[in-house]
């Protein structure tokens, strides 16, 4: 005849007794109070650096946009326009077709950096200083463009966009037309000095 063990496992079940115990409501709202007090004074701070990112991000865009502007005008041998609107608050790139036929038509480009750029939301174009070189005739309403020609030169111009409490400049210089982007304002429109510092 066989014998079988059988094997009786005893679990061991925790109680009061032996220490182990659940939260109690006292110290769930402790911990609900700390999160919230922590919530509070970090999602601002996330918030404005998610806001300088973006201004950052944009002055940047700008700045390729007037970079991308003058390479195009050099090398299409063509003016190229950086066109901004104030009352939009966007911007966008046109060059002169037909300089021959019609010198005062300038169509927009076609490529990703041509097509309009609007600032995103809560920022803002602050100051816009556009001075046209010597020679070109000066429309008499507000001049709300920055001239590239084909051979580098373009219109000295302050570009600022803020978002209220910072703010970043691009500046143009006028005799290479080279593009700089500084944080900050400036109170002088560039000019040709600058070009050592690019």
């Amino acid at each position: 005849m066989e014998r079988t063990v059988k094997k009786v496992v005893r679990v061991k079940t925790r109680t009061l007794a032996t220490g182990n115990r659940g939260f109690t409501l006292v110290e769930i709202i402790v911990v609900v109070v700390i999160i919230s007090v922590l919530a509070t004074m970090i999602v601002p701070g996330m918030y404005a650096g998610r806001s300088s990112a973006q201004l950052r991000g944009s002055a940047r865009q700008l700045l390729v946009a007037a970079q991308y502007a003058r390479d195009f005008a050099t090398t299409r041998r063509c003016k190229c326009r950086l066109m901004i609107d104030l009352d939009k608050q966007q911007y966008a790139l046109a060059f002169q077709q037909d300089p021959q036929r019609n010198p005062s038509e300038f169509v927009r480009l076609s490529t990703a950096l041509g097509r309009v750029q609007r600032l995103a939301d809560g920022l803002r174009f602050g100051q816009v200083r556009i001075e046209p070189r010597e020679g070109y005739d000066q429309p008499p309403e507000r001049i709300d463009y920055i001239t590239f020609d084909p051979s580098g030169q373009a219109d000295a111009a302050v570009l600022e966009i803020t978002n209220g409490e910072q703010t970043y400049s691009v500046l143009i210089v006028p005799y290479t037309g080279y593009a700089k982007l500084i944080e900050g304002t400036t109170s002088e429109l560039p000019n040709d000095r600058l070009d050592l510092d690019i």
